[in-house]
């Protein structure tokens, strides 16, 4: 939805925050609700109560939807457009009162706002927009759709406040760079196929891929048209472990379809169907993801 916007987020919301955690708590576990297959967390913005998608590709805070929430008057700072085609004005506020599951969320002096009005009809009269990377960047997640859990660990000085999962649970580690205002990036393989992977909680799931890569995936039988409009994308291998089938969206790298900002590779983007399958650990401090079994101890630390 956000994804042209990048750039102009980047602007004029001063030094990033990442104050999910009170000073000294140690962890933290948020409830979410489902909705067009992203995790929807509970919140209050200026008074309002609504939901929030939790976006690691929105690079600022919180990116709010003045279409919802009753925002004081804001200044344009940029123009951009959503992925499916609107136009979006970016304003400029200063910062409302922002409670994430009750609890209040430090922001900086000014936020930005766009009017998503246009998504009511996926996400509700009362989707009050996205909070985004730099709010859980100094922390630990776990993002546990089987329980409908997030939850926030903190991080001291390298260290995790609770004890590390058991080696058994992981099913594979990726190292993940870190790029100020980019998505988590890592590098996997699908078949024998490299290609470089995305990690958006805020994206279904996308394959951007050129005319020969597709042809070549179609070839080896690694990606076939679904039922749905999608596509079926097998033979995925990360951190040397081979990953189960996972439905994609397709769009032609570098084609008028590819909104991306920085540059037209192939590129999959895996999003909130893989991690509907997958439980994750995302040690944000130490730039590493950890993809979990659904029966994985460390889980019950984001449960309810």
């Amino acid at each position: 939805m956000r994804y042209a916007l990048a750039a102009l987020l980047a602007l004029g919301a001063g030094p990033a925050m990442a104050q999910m955690l009170a000073e000294g708590e140690d962890r933290r576990s948020l409830p979410f609700t489902v909705m067009d297959g992203k995790p929807m967390l509970p919140v209050t913005v200026a008074g309002q109560d609504g939901v929030m998608m939790f976006d690691l590709g929105t690079p600022s805070p919180v990116f709010l939807n003045r279409g919802a929430a009753a925002l004081p008057p804001g200044v344009e700072v940029g123009r951009g457009f959503a992925a499916s085609g609107q136009e979006i004005v970016v304003q400029l506020h200063d910062a409302p009162a922002v409670a994430v599951a009750g609890q209040a969320l430090p922001l900086p002096a000014k936020v930005q706002s766009g009017d998503f009005s246009f998504a009511e009809g996926a996400f509700g009269a009362d989707f009050m927009g996205f909070l985004g990377l730099p709010a859980v960047a100094d922390h630990a997640v776990l993002l546990d759709y089987g329980r409908a859990a997030l939850g926030v660990i903190a991080v001291r000085d390298g260290v995790m406040a609770v004890a590390p999962p058991d080696p058994k649970d992981v099913i594979a580690t990726l190292d993940v760079l870190m790029i100020p205002d980019e998505l988590p990036l890592a590098v996997g393989r699908i078949g024998e196929v490299p290609i470089q992977i995305s990690l958006d909680t805020g994206d279904s799931g996308t394959a951007y891929l050129t005319p020969a890569t597709r042809a070549r995936l179609a070839a080896a039988g690694l990606l076939a048209e679904g039922p749905t409009g999608l596509w079926e994308l097998s033979g995925l291998t990360l951190g040397g472990s081979l990953m189960l089938p996972t439905p994609v969206a397709l769009i032609e790298a570098g084609g008028e379809a590819d909104h991306r900002v920085s540059g037209q590779p192939d590129e999959l983007r895996l999003g909130a169907a893989f991690f509907a399958t997958y439980p994750t650990l995302w040690e944000f401090p130490a730039r590493q993801v950890l993809i979990l079994r659904p029966d994985a101890a460390i889980l019950a630390v984001a449960a309810p």
